[in-house]
């Protein structure tokens, strides 16, 4: 409201005039980190091995590591959320992926909120340098990117062009997909390094608790589609704890999968066809869908090669 006053008063006589902005999210993600906490669900287990990392080490870089599906971006998007931290989330589909777009995000975002002043054109090293001595003995930068996989640069250094040295106090949470040990682009003797993976057999358990607590989100808080996913497993006398339990082990500990089929039996995609017969996984899910689009009655040249595009 003080914002809404002080536009309308200024005067010429002040130009030039502050920017008016106290957002403490960028703008350019804002609307991204919203949609991936709306049914935010879990996983604790991975801001709690965060939380270690950083009460153990001084600075370092902390890798989410996960298939298409697991909730990378979800996490990275409740993590800033919750802490307000700086954040780039690349974007392939968006030409939102190189290293000098992150660092005029982060350079923009890191002059607002530490008041950094002749930084302009400053690199990323700089910049944390400036903001580590800001930074009081209880206080932590942590700079939140999400996807490295889909980063687009030309070979050498760092993705990103992420610095190989971290100052006091910096932190970084990264996510990406599995890769090989040439696809990895991130040097860092001096800095400690540790990963998550997602994947790995004693989280197996943990993710499939976070999975069945999704369900139940969708089935007795989801406003869109609650009323019409109880409507399904009652015209089909399914317990709801069975409900649960075989989606859960459907879906495979994939959130994507979910994603789609929660909203699709809600919507009536699946009135057809009973708890059992519904997809295994996310490849039988995209398998029934193709079927379901016709695309094997006939040939559909033109729209596999729409897809292809």
């Amino acid at each position: 409201m003080f914002i809404k006053v002080a536009k309308r008063s200024k005067s010429k006589e002040f130009e030039p005039f502050p920017e008016w902005n106290l957002d403490e999210y960028p703008a350019e993600f804002k609307s991204l980190i919203k949609e991936k906490i709306r049914s935010f669900c879990g996983r604790k287990f991975v801001f709690e091995a965060f939380k270690q990392f950083c009460d153990k080490n001084r600075n370092g870089y902390f890798t989410v590591v996960g298939d298409a599906g697991m909730g990378k971006s979800a996490i990275a998007a409740k993590y800033v959320w919750d802490n307000k931290s700086p954040c780039y989330f690349n974007i392939r589909s968006d030409g939102r992926n190189r290293a000098e777009l992150f660092l005029e995000s982060i350079r923009k975002q890191l002059i607002k909120c530490y008041e950094l002043y002749n930084a302009e054109k400053a690199n990323l090293a700089d910049l944390l340098e400036q903001v580590s001595k800001k930074l009081t003995d209880s206080e932590r930068l942590v700079i939140v990117v999400d996807a490295l996989d889909e980063v687009e640069q030309e070979a050498g250094g760092n993705l990103l062009d992420l610095p190989p040295s971290l100052p006091e106090h910096v932190y970084f949470l990264l996510t990406r997909r599995p890769y090989t040990i040439d696809k990895k682009r991130l040097s860092a003797p001096d800095v400690p390094v540790e990963e998550l993976d997602l994947s790995a057999t004693k989280y197996v358990d943990l993710s499939r608790e976070d999975i069945k607590e999704y369900i139940r989100f969708f089935l007795n808080v989801d406003e869109d589609y609650k009323k019409a996913l109880r409507q399904w497993i009652q015209d089909r006398k399914v317990d709801e704890n069975d409900f649960v339990e075989q989606v859960a082990t459907k879906s495979e500990n994939n959130f994507m999968y979910l994603r789609y089929i929660l909203p699709g039996i809600a919507k009536g995609d699946y009135n057809d066809l009973s708890l059992k017969q519904l997809p295994d996984g996310l490849k039988d899910y995209y398998q029934v869908h193709w079927v379901r689009m016709g695309m094997d009655e006939k040939p559909q040249e033109e729209k596999v090669f729409i897809l292809f595009i």
